[in-house]
Parts: structure tokens; sequence; C-alpha cells
């Protein structure tokens, strides 16, 4: 009767001759629990040079602390120009204007008196958020994106939200 070995034996050999021997001496054992080295070295598997650049990914199971899992997608040459989008929030809009401007535009009316343009492009950003308090002063802003938070607070102010190419 042939004595089967406990798994725990088989991570405990290291040596491939005495891999190939157990191996042959136990013909009811499964190869396949031994590791792929030892079986190309007691020459039990052959295998194309080329399957041996990907034959670790078969072997290792999730737990194993090899196992590097999944890569994800791939984006081929990716450039950042596309995702550059600098932004401004509303509480700092009055900061790329000159004090001098804000005061003498301190008390028009939104409706019948000229309101000051701030162009958030030519100061290098893109798009304008919502985030912090905006004067009660109304005020035209230029932009590429707002955002809806941002465009409710320079209308509530009396402004408006202007879209640029």
């Amino acid at each position: 009767m042939k004595r089967k070995l406990r798994f725990s034996q088989y991570n405990t050999i290291l040596n491939a001759a005495r891999a190939k021997e157990i191996i042959t001496r136990n013909q009811s054992l499964c190869p396949h629990l031994f590791p792929l080295s030892q079986q190309l070295l007691c020459g039990l598997l052959t295998i194309a040079p080329f399957v041996l650049l990907f034959s670790h990914l078969f072997l290792f199971s999730f737990s194993h602390p090899g196992y590097f899992g999944k890569v994800g997608m791939r984006y081929f040459h990716k450039t950042q120009q596309q995702f550059h989008c600098p932004t401004v929030n509303v509480d700092r809009l009055w900061t790329l204007v000159s004090d001098r401007l804000r005061e003498q535009y301190a008390k028009a009316d939104g409706k019948k008196d000229k309101v000051p343009v701030i162009d958030v492009s030519k100061f290098g950003f893109y798009k304008v958020l919502g985030n912090g308090p905006l004067p009660a002063q109304p005020v035209i802003v230029k932009a590429k994106f707002f955002s809806k938070k941002a465009e409710r607070k320079i209308k509530a102010v009396g402004g408006v939200a202007v879209l640029t190419a």
C-alpha cells in the first residue's frame, strides 16, 4: 500500500531529485501539487519557452503573497493636457481684480448700472467652483466651466455666469 504525503510535506521539498523520486514512488499523487520549477527540473513537464513567461499567472491563488491580481484597464499614451483644469472658488474671485475696481463698482445695481467682468481664463483658471461666500455685489464671470453651486451663488447676488470656449 502506497503512503500519501501530507500537503505540508510538499512545501518542504527543495531538491528536484527528491521531488522526482517522491512523485515516481507515489503514482497516486497529482504532479500539479508540486511547483512548476521542480516539475520542469525533474523532466515531468515540458513547456515551450514562451509559455514559461506567463506560467506564474495560474499557479498563484488569491491568498498567495505573490498574487498581484488584475492590474486594471490600460490607457495607452496617456497625456495629461486634456485633463488640465485649474480651478478657483467663488470666494477668491474678487482677489483676481484690484481693490480700486471693486470699490468703483461697489454701489452698482446689476439691472441698470455697469458691473465688472471677471474673465478667470486670463488669470489661468478654467473652472469656477462654489466653495465659500461671495460678496453681495453683482459681477459677470467668464469661464470655460462652472459648477452648479458656483452658478447658483453668482446668480443669487445678481451676477451672470458666462461660458467661454
